[in-house]
């Protein structure tokens, strides 16, 4: 694995390529806000894995439209988990 770049923009990029090429269509990153951070199962707020970080990183994937309309049941559930 490749260190981190002192250059925030080669940092944005990288993680950008990385994403991608693992299969996302549309990567961002952006600045995160903690009222909309969520701590999984009820666990307290101070245990959140996020604390302290500023950034994170959106990807998104395409789906067929045809496939998850049918929402929920086994097929759209199949459409989301391999897009």
């Amino acid at each position: 694995m490749r260190s981190l770049h002192a250059d925030p923009a080669v940092n944005t990029a990288r993680g950008k390529d990385a994403a991608k090429r693992l299969g996302a269509d549309v990567v961002g990153i952006c600045r995160t806000d903690p009222d909309w951070l969520f701590a999984p199962n009820g666990a307290d707020r101070e245990v959140l894995p996020a604390d302290g970080y500023g950034y994170a990183v959106v990807a998104a994937v395409a789906m067929e439209r045809a496939a998850i309309e049918g929402s929920p049941g086994p097929v759209p559930a199949a459409a989301t988990s391999v897009g």
